[in-house]
């Protein structure tokens, strides 16, 4: 029997399941008494809180399957940043959530969420968000303090697997924020030939030292040695 639920009750029902989330991940959650309020929930993480509008979608838009549509649209138009801080957009055929900081939505009046574009990765499932310190209140590019936070721990000599589990996105999503911010052509600059020889060859450096010292790994170094023809000592 098909049966089919009103978009209220629908509301509601992400409306919880976003609410048993936050609980299971040890957040202190609380609802507004009054109804005309503009937050649904307010999230408490240490002694930070977050006001929080809950979003949901059942359907995909038609005709294109990897998209989803959810409109952000009040009866004064879109919202205002003092009326939240992120939207939790339950994609219910998905079964999943994109928690999305106010600084990418602004005042629109829909969310477009397309399952295949990489930079909204960053949101996906993503409860950790509230713990990076995003300045959500910004109206800075969209994808700048993500792309800031990423490059910045990089720097910090974290790898691309340790930042792509911190964020919640893919390596390479990871290798392309750090690209965007000119950092990773710096950082993986390919040695010369009179380094490699100067660290292998005069320093009597070991393969696995002359690696480490240019910042390689050691299947780079292999291949280097083999491009400029240097014989590995036995």
């Amino acid at each position: 029997m098909d049966i089919r639920i009103d978009a209220s009750k629908l509301g509601l029902i992400a409306e919880e399941k976003f609410i048993l989330k936050s609980l299971e991940l040890g957040y202190d959650i609380f609802k507004p008494i009054a109804s005309y309020s503009k937050c649904d929930l307010i999230l408490m993480i240490d002694t930070n809180l977050y006001k929080i509008q809950v979003k949901s979608t059942y359907s995909n838009v038609k005709n294109k399957p990897n998209n989803y549509h959810i409109s952000t649209n009040t009866n004064n138009g879109g919202y205002d940043e003092k009326d939240v801080d992120f939207f939790a957009c339950y994609i219910q055929p998905l079964d999943c959530w994109y928690i999305i900081p106010y600084s990418y939505v602004q005042n629109n009046q829909a969310i477009n969420i397309n399952i295949n574009n990489k930079d909204l990765d960053i949101y996906k499932n993503n409860f950790n968000i509230f713990n990076l310190n995003i300045n959500v209140k910004s109206r800075y590019d969209k994808y700048s303090n993500i792309k800031k936070l990423v490059a910045n721990d990089y720097d910090n000599d974290m790898t691309l697997t340790d930042l792509s589990i911190k964020y919640n996105i893919s390596v390479r999503t990871v290798r392309d924020y750090i690209k965007l911010s000119n950092r990773y052509k710096n950082k993986k600059k390919i040695a010369t030939k009179e380094e490699i020889v100067e660290l292998y060859i005069n320093q009597k450096l070991t393969m696995n030292e002359v690696a480490k010292k240019l910042n390689l790994t050691l299947w780079t170094t292999r291949k280097l040695f083999k491009k400029y023809n240097i014989k590995i000592r036995r």
